[in-house]
């Protein structure tokens, strides 16, 4: 679990919880919702008082020793046992964590072990749901990092309600993502809008946003390479997107939350994902001033899905 290194007042009545870790994990504001318990082991299941929501918690043992073929068929395999047992359950996926180990080890299926993992996730969700057109509205937001080990981790949050999958005007979906990215797309929405009560947070009528892992990515592709502050930047420019696209309910919500800093002060939950360690003073002191909403931020470092990624920012927000 990630290390508590700094607990400061930020208002008379909260304070911001900052984490650290080196490997990914549960994010922290799960808690809210299942309580405060590390025994997220492989193949447990956590569902809230009332069976509403549930936490799925999945692996692939043994994964980063599997060629890429045996690594497609046990991604997929993965996926469609998920599916079903949602469907059994009642539950619709509106959030999905991924952690690949090697995720950037060169492979087939366009040239990475990420690309491997997307033709078995692609091909799950198209025999689960079938293609087409409709494919994109039935994908929950999701985010692929790296971790280390040898075992392939998938934390899945499902809800009975559900949830509505949306996207940002400034990037393709990344169902629709070119050849350039690998044989068979990512599949995934940038974010997931769901009612506050789903999240644990107050104001159980107002809506709230799932966002996924954000980086600085326009269009499909990667800008701003070897320049975190930069990154940082274009990743914020599509975090605003994302929050005022989907939080504007009506004129005079549109009006609150115009402006870069209301956008992301709706934020309550924050993980940034970095690859160098020693990005990360720099990334807690630029994020720290530039949320003033937060409850919680955790900087993770490991790699990401792109190699020439520096920064990568997910979060909850109302």
């Amino acid at each position: 679990m990630p290390l508590v290194v700094e607990s400061r007042a930020q208002s008379s009545s909260s304070a911001l919880e900052i984490l650290v870790s080196d490997e990914p994990s549960p994010v922290r504001w799960l808690s809210r919702l299942f309580g405060d318990d590390a025994a997220l082991t492989p193949g447990v299941t956590r569902s809230t008082d009332d069976g509403q929501v549930a936490l799925l918690v999945r692996s692939i043992r043994g994964a980063a020793a599997l060629d890429d073929r045996a690594f497609e068929a046990a991604v997929r395999e993965l996926y469609l046992e998920l599916l079903g047992e949602l469907r059994e359950r009642g539950l619709e996926p509106i959030r999905l964590w991924n952690h690949v180990p090697e995720i950037l080890r060169p492979g087939g299926r366009g040239g990475l072990r990420y690309m491997v993992f997307n033709a078995g996730r692609y091909a799950a969700y198209a025999e689960f749901h079938g293609a087409g057109e409709p494919f994109g509205r039935r994908l929950p937001t999701a985010s692929g990092t790296g971790c280390g080990g040898s075992d392939l981790l998938l934390y899945c949050l499902a809800s009975a309600d559900g949830g509505e999958p949306l996207e940002n005007a400034r990037q393709i979906p990344a169902y629709r993502y070119s050849k350039r990215y690998g044989t068979f797309p990512p599949c995934f929405t940038r974010a997931t809008r769901v009612a506050s009560r789903t999240l644990g947070l107050p104001g159980p009528e107002r809506p709230a946003l799932l966002v996924g892992g954000t980086a600085s990515i326009r269009g499909e592709s990667s800008l701003h390479r070897g320049l975190l502050m930069r990154q940082l930047e274009e990743t914020l420019d599509n975090l605003v997107e994302l929050t005022r696209s989907g939080l504007e309910q009506t004129p005079a919500a549109a009006a609150e939350i115009d402006g870069r800093s209301r956008a992301l002060g709706r934020f309550r939950d924050l993980r940034v994902y970095h690859p160098s360690r020693a990005d990360r003073q720099s990334l807690r002191d630029a994020v720290g001033e530039l949320f003033p909403g937060l409850d919680t931020l955790e900087l993770v470092t490991c790699d990401l899905c792109r190699p020439e990624l520096l920064v990568e920012i997910e979060g909850t927000a109302v």
